[in-house]
């Protein structure tokens, strides 16, 4: 028999899946963005149960996480889904500011604000994107405002995975860049996105030790080349 579940909105951001047949429900962190259909497909397999939601729910429920329930996020405390949530926000603000977004990217992650986020408690951590944006504007005053920008969705995705990133694996932003810098984040977008974000951080570490060892190949040919040559 299939159950009916129902979108309950228990704070402001969070939601949960009541069952009206059993005491069951799923509860996820609203982190902005998403596909809808993955995550209610999602849903659909966790709990082995066909889905009946009402046609307004959608509607109502405004954007659905980044990464549609991710299973991952239950590693997270709130604090830290939080400040994913700010960091993507930070990274949105900054386009809609003008800022060049791979130059944006690339002083925000090596700057020394990005070092007081991944610091085990600094007051940064509490700040919102508003002062964040500002706060990076003082101290990278020759940041570009001209260039290319990327898709709204492209800087939220980037700056939320880029700091789930350090809480995952405990490795700094400045690291963390020098592993899927902005150019990287941007062409796999598409692919990435409907993921759960722990898998394509997985992916993301893999296309940079598939580089690493393709310039490390690279250079030793062209060492065996002069070598041969002389």
């Amino acid at each position: 028999m299939a159950h009916r579940l129902f979108l309950q909105r228990t704070t402001p951001n969070c939601w949960t899946w009541n069952c009206s047949e059993k005491n069951n429900s799923i509860s996820w962190t609203r982190i902005a963005r998403a596909c809808r259909n993955y995550m209610v497909s999602v849903i659909s397999r966790l709990t082995q149960q066909k889905i009946y939601a009402k046609d307004t729910f959608l509607e109502n429920m405004g954007r659905p996480p980044i990464s549609k329930l991710k299973s991952c996020d239950k590693m997270l405390g709130p604090w830290q889904s939080q400040l994913c949530d700010i960091q993507g926000r930070l990274f949105e603000n900054a386009g809609k500011a003008g800022y060049n977004s791979e130059q944006f990217i690339k002083q925000f992650m090596t700057s020394s604000l990005a070092k007081e986020l991944d610091s085990t408690y600094n007051r940064m951590q509490w700040a919102g994107e508003e002062y964040l944006l500002e706060e990076f504007a003082d101290r990278c005053p020759n940041a570009p405002k001209d260039g290319k920008l990327y898709h709204n969705e492209v800087l939220y995705w980037a700056g939320y995975v880029y700091r789930y990133w350090h809480f995952l694996t405990g490795e700094s932003s400045k690291d963390i860049y020098k592993q899927a810098p902005a150019e990287t984040m941007n062409t796999n977008y598409l692919m990435f996105h409907c993921m759960d974000t722990e898998l394509a951080i997985e992916d993301l570490k893999e296309i940079h030790r598939q580089k690493v060892k393709k310039r490390s190949k690279s250079g030793r040919k062209a060492m065996s080349d002069m070598i041969q040559s002389d």
